[in-house]
């Protein structure tokens, strides 16, 4: 049984337009998901719950709209998108950065559209998903800064792209340190020591009590 319809009613830039499905929370509770129409063109289902309380009020275009406004703001300038391209170039072209020898160094170098062109980076930044959240990561580590070869993701994604980063093969499956850690509860810095001091197997994925000498 629908509950009250809220057909036609706005909720800050969405439209309620008609009743979708129903939807179980994972505690059981039962609610509605409904279509609706954002005032930028956009169709998407919300779930009423979050119609009603304002916890949405667009398809995301209003945070995307606020974020241009933000970047754009004296062309971009003392913005983290502006000081992430700085970083980005000082690495790749000047020999007095810290981070040189591993980037420009070996040969990683920025695109010259990016290179030349704050505004590029920007507008590529914004249009493949660019958050204050996220930090620039290259695919393949052996290239250099260029629109195919560069995504924005999570700093944990990131370490583990890493050109020295650690694989270990445990039980069939291979994976990072840093993700072993997560799967096996054991701490990242135990893992990595256990490995770099030349532990076997069993002894790296040891989660038990060490013993600490004769009872």
């Amino acid at each position: 049984m629908k509950k009250q319809d809220i057909t036609g009613r706005q909720f800050g830039k969405l439209t309620a337009v008609a009743f979708s499905k129903e939807y179980r929370y994972p505690n059981g509770e039962r609610g509605e998901e409904w279509l609706c129409q954002c005032s930028c063109g956009n169709q998407l289902t919300v779930l009423r719950k979050n119609l009603l309380n304002g916890n949405s009020t667009s398809c995301g275009c209003t945070r995307i709209e606020k974020s241009v406004a933000r970047l754009t703001k004296h062309a971009g300038r003392h913005t983290r998108l502006y000081n992430t391209w700085c970083s980005m170039k000082s690495r790749c072209c000047s020999d007095t950065d810290q981070n040189y020898q591993d980037y420009g160094g070996r040969g990683i170098t920025v695109c010259d559209v990016w290179l030349n062109d704050f505004d590029e980076f920007r507008c590529w930044a914004l249009s493949n998903g660019y958050d204050d959240n996220l930090t620039i990561d290259r695919i393949d580590v052996n290239r250099g800064y260029e629109p195919g070869n560069c995504r924005w993701t999570t700093r944990s994604v990131q370490a583990n792209n890493r050109r020295n980063t650690i694989y270990i093969t445990h039980n069939g499956e291979t994976h990072t340190c840093a993700e072993w850690s997560k799967i096996t509860g054991i701490n990242y810095d135990t893992l990595h020591n256990r490995v770099m001091s030349g532990k076997n197997d069993a002894e790296i994925f040891f989660t038990g009590r060490l013993k600490t000498g004769p009872k």
